[in-house]
């Protein structure tokens, strides 16, 4: 696996431990979906700033790597009250044009403001 799919994965696997956290008592709080999404939104930048190159090639590079974790890792997990056989099929065609939109909103945001500083965990 590359080493851009192995961060993508260690960042969306946060996600889905918090997600699990959440779902200890069988159910979730708006405050705990909210959690949720803000670790997403951060985790999608941080992604997104480690891949290569520009453009549409980049874009594309988010969408199969968001598509080869979801596969991989989160779409094997059950969640209660939610069929596989309805909810996978809508996750597979919804999820890339939501990630795409996401990678266009982020890139028109940022470069009209200027692109925030990331944190060098490594450091």
């Amino acid at each position: 696996m590359s080493e851009i799919y192995e961060a993508a994965k260690a960042e969306f696997l946060a996600v889905r431990q918090q997600i699990i956290q959440s779902l200890a008592d069988d159910k979730i709080t708006f405050a705990e979906l909210w959690d949720a999404l803000v670790l997403l939104y951060k985790a999608g930048v941080t992604i997104v700033e480690k891949f290569p190159g520009a453009g549409p090639e980049k874009r594309q590079a988010v969408i199969d790597a968001v598509m080869e974790c979801w596969r991989e890792d989160l779409k094997p997990m059950d969640f209660p009250y939610m069929p596989d056989v309805l909810v996978d099929p809508a996750i597979e065609s919804v999820l890339p044009k939501m990630v795409g939109w996401g990678v266009d909103t982020l890139v028109a945001l940022y470069n009209g403001q200027g692109w925030p500083e990331i944190p060098n965990d490594a450091a």
